[in-house]
């Protein structure tokens, strides 16, 4: 049995190195919030968006890139700069809110229970759509208020 003792990288063995860490952990954050600032907006719009999907998508680009990087040497340029770039081949977040990306699987009306002088009168509270992504199968459902609802059925007739 070896024993191996970790320290700090000395100077001497600092100057050849890079640090692939911290550009790692940079592109997945910045990654992270565009895909929640999406994901949002989508939520306000009573829109489907498939986040585990953009999520999968992005950790298998990544993942490439990276097996990538480690099979090519770095050049001269790459090891004074520190910096490496590669490009991943990732589709547009908008590609996972459109409504070709999803099957709708039903539709339900949800019910609220509200007192109208001591009596217990069940009301339409929302709408739930319920979808499967085409990629990967997954369950999305979007509640839209009953009053929104309406107001997009009134619209659909009104041009339709």
């Amino acid at each position: 049995m070896v024993d191996v003792a970790l320290q700090p990288a000395n100077a001497e063995q600092k100057k050849n190195f890079v640090d692939l860490m911290y550009g790692e952990k940079d592109l997945r954050n910045k990654f992270s919030k565009q895909l929640t600032l999406k994901e949002k907006e989508c939520t306000e719009n009573h829109v489907a968006f498939c986040y585990p999907c953009a999520k999968i998508d992005f950790d298998d680009e990544f993942r490439k890139a990276l097996l990538e990087i480690t099979r090519n040497p770095l050049s001269k340029e790459e090891r004074e700069s520190k910096k490496r770039t590669f490009e991943l081949d990732l589709p547009e977040l908008e590609e996972y809110s459109k409504p070709s990306y999803f099957d709708l699987v039903n539709t339900e009306v949800r019910r609220e229970v509200s007192v109208i002088d001591g009596i217990k009168v069940p009301r339409p509270a929302y709408m739930e759509y319920n979808y499967k992504c085409k990629k990967r199968k997954h369950g999305i459902t979007v509640q839209i208020p009953w009053h929104e609802h309406l107001e997009k059925e009134k619209g659909k007739t009104k041009n339709g």
